[in-house]
């Protein structure tokens, strides 16, 4: 595979100074003394009196039809030579040793010279970065585990959304340890985030099973769960056309999208949608398993005790449901993060997401509000907030938010600042159209009705996919609720300045955004 951070392909030679190709052995040019002595660095004379000139080569090893004139003490300092210059495989005296890279196209003229270079004590950055997967397979080829790690932190600082594809197929093809970890987390990273906003003709690179993971994610950023089905299937379709198996994104649709949050109207709909070959998109006992399930929460709610938070959707065990609750609040930086004690819902938690722009610009108790969604009988939203900086760090609030029912009879006059009274006006940024230009927010599958207990106890999950993808995949931000009691008005969030740390470039002139994945379920 060509090394995609090597525009010119792996045969071109960049900056990376080579050796001497004269097949003697000889001592060349001016002795070490006229190169001035003890004055030169170890490193710099091992460098360019042993390898760039081959000056007192004892052995010759013969790669990519070229002869390099090197120095068994030095090339001992991989295992893979250590084990080469064993009295079995070459005894003093012997012949050229000539090694073949053929099993594994990765590795490059230009990647092998990089690491003989740094077994000689030059370590290019440049040529590394320039050459980083092929560097990679070089490295683990060799057994030279420091150029790898140097090799393996340029390749995952490449990843973008031009390299993502390459670095995934790279990885996916050969196992290298540590480098083929590393490089799948920061493409995972990256696509959470930035994936939804891709072409699906752009995911057509990875593996079927690669994407499902993704699309299938809680923290997948996409506005909605009626646009992440549809954009599940335009993947479906897409793969249909390479001809490749789409069995785990079939999956997904069958198991991983949160039906009974849908519209009636979108359920119809999906109920008549065939894929590119013409199967249905989704099983209708599928659908109409999401409708009762719709219908039962409902009554459920409707009729419980109005003082009673609590809807008795819990359970220890995943075979009683299979959403996971968090037992304890907690603020997840680590990837995958620590494993937390949790119960289980029986329903699947409504998941939205929402990115602010200019959240760098808030000033004193300016807050920026999402848009509102209906879920489960109540409204919600999710703002951040500019608080008292901590120990001279920018500190932002994060909150959930139970909004009053627009239409409440007790709903105040509208005021410019009061999300409540306008729960649309407040929408900062525009979702891609992804049903035909209809901005209205969609009814649930059973129409908008009202929860009439005084308070909620309501999990959520908050994810900043940013976060994730800015550190290569190595660290995350996320934060975790156990279920609290939400009140009509109430909040419930952080103050971190985590947060602060997710925030991206926004467009030209425009300030820093923050992209945001909720999920939030009532139990």
């Amino acid at each position: 595979m060509d090394d995609p951070l090597s525009p010119a392909g792996p045969a071109d030679r960049g900056s990376v100074r080579t050796p001497s190709s004269d097949s003697g052995k000889s001592v060349r040019g001016r002795s070490p003394a006229a190169d001035g002595g003890d004055d030169e660095s170890l490193e710099s004379f091992l460098h360019s009196t042993g390898f760039l000139r081959g000056d007192f080569s004892d052995v010759t090893v013969v790669a990519f039809d070229h002869n390099y004139h090197l120095h068994r003490l030095v090339l001992a300092r991989s295992p893979f030579f250590a084990s080469m210059f064993s009295d079995r495989w070459a005894p003093d005296g012997a012949g050229p040793l000539a090694v073949d890279f053929a099993a594994d196209a990765n590795i490059t003229r230009t990647s092998l010279e990089i690491a003989l270079a740094d077994m000689y004590g030059q370590r290019d950055p440049a040529a590394v970065a320039q050459h980083a997967l092929a560097v990679v397979a070089t490295a683990s080829f060799l057994g030279l585990a420091s150029l790898g790690r140097a090799a393996q932190a340029a390749a995952v600082a490449a990843v973008s959304a031009d390299t993502v594809a390459d670095m995934v197929q790279f990885a996916a093809a050969c196992d290298y340890g540590a480098a083929s970890s590393a490089l799948l987390e920061a493409a995972r990273a990256l696509l959470l985030a930035d994936g939804w906003q891709l072409t699906a003709t752009a995911w057509a690179e990875f593996p079927v099973e690669f994407a499902a993971e993704i699309v299938a994610a809680d923290g997948f950023y996409v506005p909605d769960e009626w646009a992440r089905c549809l954009f599940v299937v335009e993947l479906v379709d897409m793969y249909l056309g390479v001809e490749a198996d789409v069995a785990p994104l079939r999956d997904v649709l069958a198991r991983d999208i949160h039906y009974m949050h849908l519209s009636f109207e979108r359920i119809q709909q999906l109920d008549e949608m065939r894929t590119a070959d013409g199967a249905p998109v989704v099983d209708p006992a599928v659908l109409q398993r999401a409708v009762w399930d719709a219908l039962v929460l409902r009554h459920r709610t409707l009729t419980s005790t109005a003082g009673d938070p609590h809807l008795g959707l819990l359970t220890p065990d995943p075979p009683g449901g299979r959403y996971p609750v968090p037992n304890v609040d907690e603020t997840m930086v680590a990837v995958p993060p620590a494993p937390a004690r949790r119960s289980y819902a029986k329903y699947p938690p409504f998941r939205f997401s929402h990115e602010f722009t200019d959240v760098d610009r808030l000033n004193g108790s300016d807050r920026l509000y999402s848009r509102t969604i209906w879920y489960a009988g109540s409204y919600w939203n999710v703002y951040v907030q500019r608080v008292r900086p901590r120990k001279n760090m920018p500190q932002l609030g994060l909150y959930l938010h139970r909004a009053k029912p627009p239409r409440a009879p007790d709903v105040r006059p509208p005021d410019d600042d009061d999300p409540d009274s306008d729960p649309d006006k407040t929408m900062l940024v525009t979702a891609r159209a992804v049903s035909g230009g209809d901005s209205r927010r969609p009814e649930p599958s059973v129409g908008e009705w009202v929860d009439p207990r005084l308070a909620t106890a309501t999990y959520f999950y908050i994810t900043m996919p940013s976060a994730r993808k800015q550190s290569g995949g190595t660290r995350d931000c996320s934060f975790a609720s156990s279920p609290d009691m939400f009140s009509v008005s109430q909040s419930w969030g952080w103050k971190s300045t985590l947060i602060c740390d997710a925030f991206e470039d926004g467009p030209p002139g425009a300030g820093k955004t923050l992209k945001l994945s909720i999920v939030l379920g009532n139990v």
